[in-house]
């Protein structure tokens, strides 16, 4: 006679599937971090995890990544606007399917340091540059430039006017016409801020000599 123990045949129940994400990231450049474990919190070596994303529409399948020894998977993504990240485990013989709670990440924006003369004088008008991807729609003022005057031993933050966006091969040029009234070393930098897609993103300064 023969027995069978269905409960013999059947995948464990209980395997567990981690996934993390950077909460913010530099543009283009992300890391996800996960962990693939039996219902006995073994780790589960060797096994094929899928990576899935979304931005708000349907999931598409980025890539797959394979657990190490520890059961950890690494796998890099380059999100340039809010994504939401998942991974899969399919399953197998003794491993149950899995899928793990979505992390999303926010990127900063690809910012570069604004363009500025080395020198200038008090009564010189000249432009300040930057070049800001994801492309913005044209007239809008997406980038923010600061300026700061070196008062003794300290910067001082003076003013900050709002930069135009232009179209520029793929990127958008965002400028400001701007003169600076008094004497002395000042700088500036570029700002864009946060908003629902990317992250707050500054560049470094550019010093200018103002005589």
């Amino acid at each position: 006679m023969i027995h069978w123990d269905a409960a013999a045949t059947q995948p464990q129940t209980a395997t567990t599937l981690a996934l993390t994400a950077p909460s913010v990231c530099a543009y283009g450049s992300a890391k996800l971090r996960g962990t693939l474990r039996s219902a006995s919190s073994q780790p589960l070596a060797g096994a094929p995890v899928v990576i899935r994303r979304t931005t708000g529409g349907p999931w598409t399948t980025v890539g797959t990544a394979t657990t190490d020894a520890s059961g950890a998977f690494r796998f890099a993504v380059a999100p340039t606007t809010t994504v939401a990240y998942q991974a899969i485990f399919a399953g197998d013989d003794t491993n149950a399917a899995t899928t793990s709670a979505p992390r999303a990440t926010l990127p900063k924006v690809s910012l570069s340091k604004p363009t500025a003369p080395k020198s200038t004088r008090t009564t010189t008008t000249f432009t300040a540059a930057c070049y800001l991807k994801p492309h913005h729609a044209a007239g809008k003022y997406a980038v923010i430039f600061e300026f700061q005057q070196r008062v003794s031993t300290h910067w001082v933050t003076k003013g900050a006017l709002k930069a135009r966006a232009a179209n520029s091969r793929g990127y958008s040029k965002c400028s400001v016409k701007v003169r600076l009234p008094v004497k002395g070393w000042w700088r500036v930098r570029a700002i864009h801020p946060g908003d629902s897609l990317n992250a707050t993103t500054s560049t470094g300064w550019r010093a200018v000599k103002v005589t």
